[in-house]
């Protein structure tokens, strides 16, 4: 599949408001991952303060035993993304930040960020 998905608030808070794919294939075995291949870039529909995600995150999709993985990687490389999808529906979205300004961290904490080691967490559970 070649195209746009939107996806509202489906991942809030994290502000990703579609994922672009390109060239994506991926099916389930039974309640396995079976194969996944090609790239996705997360389009971002809101700002997190004092992160430039204007770039969105990029990534190739892959198998992760049971789950579809998209493990997403800003341009920067400082930010990432990883979505993992269940055959289910089921999903967790984890955002993680690495950052030592205190500033920055601060902001994230006021967002839902977790301090975890030299970065900040943020993770989202739910069904699509």
């Amino acid at each position: 599949m070649t195209g746009a998905v939107p996806l509202g608030r489906t991942f809030a808070p994290l502000p990703v408001g579609s994922l672009m794919l390109e060239d994506v294939t991926a099916y389930f075995a039974g309640d396995r991952c079976g194969h996944a291949e090609g790239r996705v870039r997360a389009r971002m529909a809101g700002q997190f303060p004092g992160l430039n995600l204007t770039q969105g995150l990029s990534g190739v999709v892959s198998c992760d035993g049971d789950a579809l993985l998209l493990p997403l990687i800003s341009q920067s490389g400082m930010e990432k993304l990883t979505l993992r999808i269940w055959r289910s529906g089921r999903y967790t979205a984890e955002m993680r930040v690495e950052t030592a300004d205190p500033t920055l961290a601060g902001a994230l904490g006021l967002a839902g960020f977790a301090a975890v080691g030299n970065g900040q967490l943020l993770k989202v559970d739910g069904t699509l």
